[in-house]
């Protein structure tokens, strides 16, 4: 994490990058407060990679295995299902999509902060989050999922009210058995979800192989969104 961060210091660093030879001042308390409040902004603004159908997701998914295959390091992708909202001060709205999509939204911004930047953050469907870790095997995988639980196992406040979740992940780094490396690692994914909340009292999942072209488990193809 601090690797992918940078090393203390490193915008002061960067600002005498390229400059000349006579040391210039560097940016004043108050100029670099503002940079870091724009960064901030902007961070907070884009914490969800824009994927509107299943195809946009699909090509992602297909982009960021062949960056793995060409930097030769692992890449795992991680499904979070936000399986069940508790309201705690609030009075629950009579629109239940908008209130889970709050709380998603929320949820993502919580997992945005604890995750690397070069982790992508989707929203492939209602209730859903999608996260895809390049160099990540299984295992780093189920460390990242296990940290974001923790960071999520607590009242999490927004509007005027707060609220508990409960999470179930999915892990799959899956690349054969559905056709094209997307595909698969979004199938086996959604596969081993279903799997993590119908089964009692199991939070995690990691997808299994499969081989040959399959129908994808809850997913209709019809509409180009995940079936319930």
């Amino acid at each position: 994490m601090s690797g992918a961060m940078g090393a203390p210091g490193g915008i002061e660093r960067r600002a005498l990058r390229g400059l000349a030879l006579v040391p210039q001042p560097l940016p004043s308390k108050s100029i670099k407060s503002a940079i870091d409040d724009a960064v901030t902004v902007r961070l907070v603004q884009d914490v969800f990679v824009d994927c509107n159908n299943h195809r946009q997701l699909i090509n992602l998914l297909d982009r960021q295995v062949a960056l793995s295959q060409q930097v030769k390091r692992p890449l795992s992708f991680v499904l979070c299902s936000l399986y069940d909202v508790k309201p705690l001060s609030m009075t629950k709205p009579s629109s239940n999509l908008l209130y889970e999509d709050a709380a998603l939204n929320v949820v993502g911004k919580i997992f945005r902060s604890h995750l690397r930047p070069t982790d992508l953050l989707v929203k492939p469907k209602e209730r859903t989050l999608g996260i895809i870790l390049l160099d990540a095997e299984e295992e780093g995988a189920l460390v990242v999922c296990k940290r974001l639980l923790a960071a999520t196992a607590r009242q999490i406040f927004f509007g005027k009210g707060a609220v508990e979740v409960t999470l179930k992940f999915a892990i799959s780094n899956q690349l054969d058995g559905f056709g094209g490396a997307g595909s698969s690692l979004l199938n086996t994914a959604e596969r081993a979800l279903n799997k993590a909340i119908t089964t009692e009292n199991s939070t995690y999942c990691v997808a299994e192989p499969v081989t040959g072209p399959q129908k994808p488990f809850g997913f209709n193809l019809d509409q180009g969104s995940f079936g319930n």
